[in-house]
């Protein structure tokens, strides 16, 4: 499997030694990985190196659609985004291309999983969803979550239930195909990118059903915003009085 976590330079990915890797995991060079808030958000640092770097949003675009078309028609393309609206409700959201047909996945993920962990079961629906398929080439899995290729990237380290199943997938998958997990930017107008983003949000107003329950550090960060909220409420006349 090879993890790209920036668009490359040259279309050619470079010749890597894959028995020197424990596992089917071969590295392209890395940028830094999404920020998360308080919250379990991602902080959407690409936008912002995009306007540090002077790289505007078109060009990023223009590399990613040439990157995307040069991908053959036997592979197979799997879109991912996760995201948490205002009110707390997360989704998923998958869209994949087979080259016999596309196919589209809302999902609707437990109130207040983070957007990190929604991205995360976005990718393992996508790899679920073409278990079945034959006759194809490769994978290409295509996150606008650098913060999710990263963790994935540092499979070793990776104990979470997503994070597992995910590397299961990828070994089983991995055997008879050949796998690439791209980081594309988002917002840019790339149409599968945008398609998996309705999704997720479309998702997040799905009925909520038997669903994973909450991670510790998602109920965490629920419990200390509360508090933090509590805090910030000032004394009332009479308690300051007494």
């Amino acid at each position: 499997m090879r993890v790209a976590l920036g668009l490359p330079e040259k279309l050619a990915f470079p010749e890597v030694d894959t028995e020197r890797c424990p596992m089917p995991l071969c590295l392209m060079p890395l940028q830094q990985p999404n920020r998360l808030d308080g919250h379990g958000n991602e902080v959407d640092t690409d936008e912002v190196s995009m306007v540090e770097s002077g790289v505007i949003p078109a060009f990023m675009k223009q590399m990613a659609l040439q990157l995307i078309n040069e991908i053959p028609g036997v592979d197979i393309q799997i879109y991912t985004d996760g995201i948490k609206n205002e009110e707390n409700q997360s989704g998923s959201g998958i869209y994949f291309k087979t080259p016999r047909e596309v196919r589209k996945i809302k999902l609707r993920n437990p109130d207040n999983c983070s957007v990190f962990r929604s991205e995360l079961l976005a990718i393992e629906a996508g790899l679920e969803a073409i278990l079945n398929e034959n006759n194809y080439g490769a994978v290409w899995i295509l996150s606008d979550s650098r913060s999710s290729i990263q963790h994935l990237k540092d499979w070793n380290n990776v104990g979470d239930r997503n994070g597992i199943s995910i590397l299961k997938l990828l070994r089983h998958i991995g055997v008879d195909h050949e796998v690439h997990l791209q980081w594309i930017p988002s917002h840019v107008d790339i149409y599968g990118n945008e398609v998996a983003d309705n999704l997720a949000k479309q998702g997040t107003a799905e009925p909520l059903c038997s669903t994973p329950s909450l991670t510790f550090d998602e109920i965490y960060s629920i419990r200390k915003n509360k508090d933090l909220k509590t805090w910030r409420v000032p004394p009332s006349k009479s308690n300051a009085q007494t």
